[in-house]
């Protein structure tokens, strides 16, 4: 499982995690937690950081809604980018350099989403968390 959750200006965080069954829970290097219950209609879940939790309610997109992801090393800097592309089109997302975040530039020409998994995505207010997990566990 690979799931990303944003607010576009202080939140970007990565979760990287195996599965198994409905229900997992998985961290963030920076110490998040994504709580999430896939079964057969829209997955849920809470996302908790610095003791703030948000609950959501994911439904599968189709594309070109999904999660994105884009990393390259520029003159010494490595640059890792996050966008969550919402059924309507609109984007969330942020860029981390270290420390420091930026809101992601707007795609455009879209690509494959992070491909051949099944991609759910939810806003929040103002988090939004997109995630994939493998097409035979939902």
């Amino acid at each position: 499982m690979l799931g990303y959750v944003c607010d576009s200006k202080r939140i970007a965080e990565w979760f990287h995690g195996t599965t198994a069954g409905p229900g997992f829970t998985v961290r963030s290097g920076a110490g998040a937690t994504l709580t999430v219950t896939v079964a057969s209609g829209p997955a849920t879940g809470t996302f908790t950081l610095a003791g703030a939790a948000h609950s959501f309610t994911a439904p599968l997109a189709k594309r070109p809604a999904g999660l994105y992801r884009g990393q390259k090393t520029a003159h010494g800097k490595h640059y890792l980018g996050g966008w969550i592309v919402l059924p309507d089109h609109r984007q969330r997302g942020a860029v981390k350099t270290g420390s420091t975040i930026t809101a992601s530039p707007q795609l455009t020409g879209f690509t494959t989403p992070i491909g051949g998994l099944a991609v759910s995505v939810a806003s929040a207010g103002t988090i939004t968390v997109g995630f994939i997990t493998p097409i035979g566990q939902l």
